[in-house]
């Protein structure tokens, strides 16, 4: 799952994905492990600008 926030300046950004990620992580379902939340990082989008991204990397189990 990648998380897109823009960053309209850096505080304001930082917080904006941080509640992001703390309202995402709160609606996972049970049963599903979250392996990773990495931090954020600027990524240029091209003639669009710039965008604050975070990864999270989600698993299920399936039972059989």
């Amino acid at each position: 799952m990648l998380l897109v926030i823009s960053p309209r300046n850096n505080a304001a950004a930082t917080l904006d994905i941080e509640d992001a990620v703390d309202d995402i992580l709160g609606l996972i379902p049970s049963g599903y492990l979250v392996d990773l939340v990495g931090p954020p990082q600027l990524q240029d989008t091209g003639a669009q600008g710039t965008v604050y991204t975070t990864e999270i990397n989600v698993s299920a189990q399936m039972k059989e």
